[in-house]
């Protein structure tokens, strides 16, 4: 947000993106306007999910770069088997939803973003107790 000379902003964040979101509220309220959270992601949510991908990466995490490479060598293949393990209708994955989804596994960052909460889940759970005091407009979908 500095960086393009933002001062505040509504947030508006998917999955873990919705973390981002609130954690960014937490540590930085003077920066949030509003929060949209889409499919949040709890603090524990490592505990919670219980797909073969999510697991086979907890199960992994502490086994040096490891899941950093498995999850820096997505391909459409993967990201297709990940998307119908979470999906309950695997006709919403459509070419074209593939297609956004890859392309965004590829933004710089976003390797390392997923990586670090593997790695680090214990850091998002002892934010649990702060998501009460959020006082900023909330609206979750």
């Amino acid at each position: 947000m500095d960086g393009v000379g933002i001062g505040n902003a509504t947030l508006i964040g998917n999955s873990m993106g919705g973390g981002i979101a609130w954690a960014m509220a937490i540590f930085f309220p003077e920066r949030v306007k509003k929060l949209i959270l889409i499919d949040c992601v709890p603090p524990d949510v490592l505990e919670k999910v219980n797909n073969d991908s999510f697991r086979t990466l907890v199960a992994i995490k502490d086994i040096p770069l490891l899941p950093y490479l498995v999850i820096g060598s997505r391909s459409k293949n993967s990201i297709n088997w990940i998307l119908q393990e979470c999906l309950s209708n695997i006709k919403l994955i459509t070419p074209e939803v593939l297609d956004r989804q890859y392309q965004l596994s590829k933004i710089k960052g976003t390797t390392w973003g997923l990586y670090s909460t593997f790695k680090h889940p214990e850091d998002a759970k002892k934010l649990r107790n702060r998501l009460s005091r959020i006082d900023h407009p909330t609206f979750i979908i």
